[in-house]
Parts: structure tokens; sequence; C-alpha cells
């Protein structure tokens, strides 16, 4: 999946420097696989799991995000994201 792909490239880039706060996918299965992926990689960290992208860009303590939806997604989603500061 390209999101965990890219949350791995952050953390690697930023080693211990990232705190996932929340992760959002419309697909539960999804968002449970990576959610299992941060507690692996991240002790402790428990984000907060979410279906809808606005309610992760509502999320107190979010600072930035990483966008990994189709192409035809992109676009709005981070339009929206720059709009709530979270880039």
């Amino acid at each position: 999946m390209r999101g965990t792909y890219l949350l791995n490239q952050a953390l690697a880039a930023a080693p211990g420097k990232i705190q996932v706060v929340a992760l959002c996918d419309v697909w539960s299965m999804a968002r449970e696989q990576l959610a299992t992926t941060v507690a692996e990689k991240l002790p402790g960290q428990q984000p907060k799991l979410v279906s809808r992208y606005e309610e992760l860009l509502a999320t107190p303590g979010v600072d930035g995000v990483i966008i990994a939806t189709p192409d035809f997604a992109h676009c709005p989603v981070l339009i929206d994201a720059v709009g709530a500061g979270k880039d």
C-alpha cells in the first residue's frame, strides 16, 4: 500500500523525529494494518484512527499529512490540508 510505503520512507528519513497522531483510510482493513505497522515501528504511539480525511485534519496535534490517495482524489485533499494548515 502506498501510504505504508510513504510512512516507512518518512520514518527512515527522520528517525525518532516523527510522531504519528492519526491515520486515515476509508478501508478499515488498510487502516488497521497501518496501525499495526505504526505500533511495531513506534512502540507506545497509538494514533487516532479515522475513515474521513476531514476528521483527520480537525485532529489536534496534526501538523502535517502524508497524502496517499489515488490521483483523482489527491488535489482536493491537498487543498483542504493546506487550508487547514497541515502542510
